[in-house]
């Protein structure tokens, strides 16, 4: 492990040392890889755990929740420079999270709920650059929206429960639309690879989903990406 932190601290620093050259996106094209964060409040899958977990204990059992309120984000961007200030990319991105309740109830036993969601999009984003000093560095707005994907898996161990003999697994997925918008820093190692990172702001809620009125995954996120472009 710490032979390879210092392998990719040698990289880092051989791309920076490079970075002498100012970065240009014109008529190119690009991938860029991106990780990162998303915060979300699904108030109504939130308070229902909640009310889940309080009838449980209502019974003797003795619990602990994990309510949903981060996602680990993911994706991936085809993207083309129109201009040095204006960048439209297509792509496909994704968020995992999950929601947990764990009981006991001695000496009838343990028992484990665990709901687990993943967001998958294909996207279309629109990045236009506001301020770009000496060519290295770019600071911009970016929008966009996408068609989204919500899956929601629900799986249960142990058996302890005064009316249900077991539990019973089930999966959701129902498709939606969500838009967002934001602002990034980007910064070029050299002139075909560039260092970014945006806070973005998205919008998305699904109607009646699994039971609920509304399940809301408007939130904020932090990406960090890398891009190659040709």
């Amino acid at each position: 492990m710490r032979r390879a932190v210092v392998v990719t601290g040698v990289v880092l620093a051989v791309l920076v040392a490079q970075a002498a050259v100012a970065g240009t996106t014109q008529g190119r094209f690009g991938l860029r890889l991106s990780g990162g964060q998303a915060w979300v409040n699904p108030s109504e899958y939130n308070d229902g755990m909640e009310g889940f977990e309080q009838y449980f204990q209502s019974l003797g059992a003795q619990t602990d929740l994990e309510t949903l309120t981060q996602m680990q984000a993911f994706g991936l961007e085809l993207r083309y420079g129109v201009t040095d200030e204006l960048l439209l990319s297509v792509g496909y991105e994704g968020e995992k999270g999950t929601g947990k309740l764990l009981g006991t109830h001695p000496p009838e036993g343990d028992f484990l709920v665990t709901d687990e969601f993943m967001l998958t999009g294909y996207t279309g984003t629109i990045r236009y650059t506001i301020v770009k000093p000496e060519g290295v560095l770019d600071v911009y707005f970016l929008g966009g929206g996408g068609v989204y994907t919500v899956q929601w898996d629900t799986t249960g161990k142990g058996n302890w429960h005064p009316e249900w003999d077991e539990w019973d697994d089930s999966t959701e997925s129902d498709p939606t639309t969500g838009y967002f918008g934001g602002m990034g820093v980007r910064y070029f190692l050299n002139e075909r690879v560039s260092l970014d990172l945006e806070g973005i702001y998205r919008y998305l809620k699904i109607e009646d989903f699994y039971g609920l009125d509304v399940f809301d995954l408007t939130g904020v996120k932090a990406l960090l990406g890398i891009s190659f472009f040709l």
